[in-house]
């Protein structure tokens, strides 16, 4: 279901709207693309440490009947392992603070060319995301506002598909992500025995895809969602 094109501004006056910067989208961009290097890595890390935990005797870690050769190529798997997770948890955090940046700077100009769109004070653009619990929908409503305050006749034409499912899809594959993130990371400091390691790395390799899913996603969302600021920014409006 489409929202209503917004068409009119208000009547008093506002500052000009700037979208947000093609540099910070490009560093949100290049962030985006190690967030999903860095996932390709872990994905193949996992599966590495399974090959190799699959080895283990009946006896479990503690008393294993496997060879030393085994023991050591199990290690040298989780020690790669605990590098690629590590590089890839800094790319990510730097990918988030660019995002964050970036949400801010599309929040603050579609709040000055719609500022009736908005339940909301640009400040919690920001806030929303640091909110327990309310972190699991709140982002997603200020996303669909500004996503609403930036749909034109221009962007309806370039893109008849301008309805809001970019973001329910990149929304929804955050919060899989987030969740299986989060259930693994639980998890996976009791298990011990031969089965449980191979599983455990099974759910990492899982998360990594789900990660890199949610970074294409972004992509895709931040692309779109800066093309549109800068068409109702710049492109003439359609006559009432």
């Amino acid at each position: 279901m489409s929202a209503t094109v917004p068409q009119h501004r208000p009547p008093h006056s506002l500052p000009p709207a700037q979208p947000p910067s093609g540099g910070l989208l490009r560093a949100v961009h290049v962030a985006l693309a190690l967030v999903v290097a860095g996932s390709v890595l872990q994905f193949a890390a996992a599966l590495n440490v399974r090959a190799h935990a699959v080895d283990w005797g009946p006896g479990g870690i503690g008393a294993t009947t496997a060879s030393q050769a085994d023991v050591d190529a199990f290690n040298h798997a989780q020690r790669y392992a605990d590098l690629t997770s590590l590089l890839t948890g800094v790319v990510y955090v730097l990918a988030a603070v660019l995002f964050l940046v970036w949400f801010g700077s599309a929040r603050s100009a579609a709040g000055r060319m719609e500022p009736l769109v908005f339940t909301r004070g640009r400040g919690w653009a920001i806030g929303v995301w640091f909110i327990p619990f309310a972190n699991l929908a709140l982002p997603h409503r200020v996303a669909s506002e500004i996503w609403n305050a930036a749909r034109s006749p221009a962007s309806e034409s370039r893109w008849p598909d301008t309805g809001d499912a970019i973001v329910r899809e990149w929304w929804v594959l955050f919060i899989v992500m987030t969740l299986a993130e989060n259930a693994v990371g639980r998890i996976s400091n009791s298990l011990t025995d031969p089965g449980e390691l191979s599983l455990n790395a099974v759910l990492y390799a899982l998360v990594a895809l789900t990660t890199a899913g949610a970074a294409l996603r972004t992509h895709r969302f931040t692309t779109r969602l800066t093309e549109m600021l800068r068409l109702k920014a710049y492109a003439p409006l359609s006559a009432a």
